[in-house]
């Protein structure tokens, strides 16, 4: 991620609360197309993070125009 983009998804981190790697996942699962991520797990925090960023609706307005459903503006 360039500096400006690891900002911005830091941000986005504290005012969801959710982890980075919940949030990166996320970011795949709400795209407007079929994606098909390939997780593994290898201790709890790590299945936290898939389970909760399956619940994360990552709406337009969150990313405040920063980054569009499949690719940067």
């Amino acid at each position: 991620l360039g500096d400006v983009y690891k900002r911005q998804l830091l941000k986005l981190q504290k005012e969801t609360g959710h982890s980075l790697q919940a949030l990166s996942l996320a970011y795949f699962f709400n795209q407007p197309f079929q994606t098909v991520p390939v997780t593994g797990v290898s201790n709890p925090s790590q299945l936290k993070d898939v389970l909760d960023a399956c619940e994360i609706d990552l709406a337009p307005e969150l990313f405040g125009g920063w980054v569009s459903a499949g690719g940067d503006q």
